[in-house]
């Protein structure tokens, strides 16, 4: 009888024992769900962070692909402007090279009619009556030339204009005064732009007389 109260006392430890092993594992089993579902709203949450992260990363790529394409047409622009400043450039400098040659023009129409008033002088032309020195011999004049008057290719001067008073009526008329000297005359035009032609000059008291 003895060895079984033992053996019956030994089960009923074991099974204690084996209830308490069980509780254990009961409790480490709800300790792994808690811990795997806080895991689980940690992971959720994650995720909800990184499909977040990717809109956002996603709108910052629409948002540069828009950018570069403002750029592109800016760049085409700029472009377009460069190539027009490039022509404008290209037109003022025509324009300069234009202005240097008129002004070299007319620098050799001066000194041509230097030349020629000093030849007129030398030849012993109409001197006024107070000094020794030669009457005008360039006269500049605001109105416009002569009718008829034409210039030449050669050095910008005309040919010698009648006196068109002389010839008013059709008749040769006598001029009243002294006798008209020929002489180049500089025409000023209303745009400023300068014409030497040939004209008659009367010289007395007051001021020269051109015809």
């Amino acid at each position: 009888m003895l060895p079984r109260t033992i053996l019956r006392s030994e089960l009923v430890r074991h099974i204690e024992g084996l209830g308490l092993l069980v509780e254990e594992l009961r409790e480490w089993a709800r300790r792994q769900e808690q811990e795997l579902a806080q895991r689980a709203m940690a992971l959720a949450r994650s995720e909800g962070i990184l499909a977040e992260r990717q809109r956002e990363l996603e709108a910052a790529l629409r948002e540069m692909q828009e950018q570069r394409l403002e750029l592109a047409g800016l760049a085409q622009q700029l472009q377009a402007e460069r190539a027009a400043l490039e022509a404008r450039r290209e037109i003022l400098r025509q324009q300069e090279e234009a202005l240097a040659a008129r002004a070299a023009l007319l620098a050799e129409r001066e000194e041509l009619l230097r030349e020629r008033e000093s030849r007129a002088g030398s030849a012993g032309g109409r001197r006024p009556a107070d000094g020794g020195a030669p009457r005008m011999r360039v006269v500049d004049t605001p109105v416009p030339p002569p009718r008829g008057a034409e210039s030449s290719p050669g050095d910008g001067t005309a040919g010698p204009q009648p006196d068109t008073r002389a010839q008013a009526g059709g008749e040769d008329a006598v001029p009243a005064g002294p006798t008209p000297e020929a002489v180049l005359a500089r025409v000023i035009g209303p745009l400023g732009d300068i014409q030497v032609v040939e004209a008659k000059v009367r010289w007395g008291e007051g001021a020269a007389e051109t015809s």
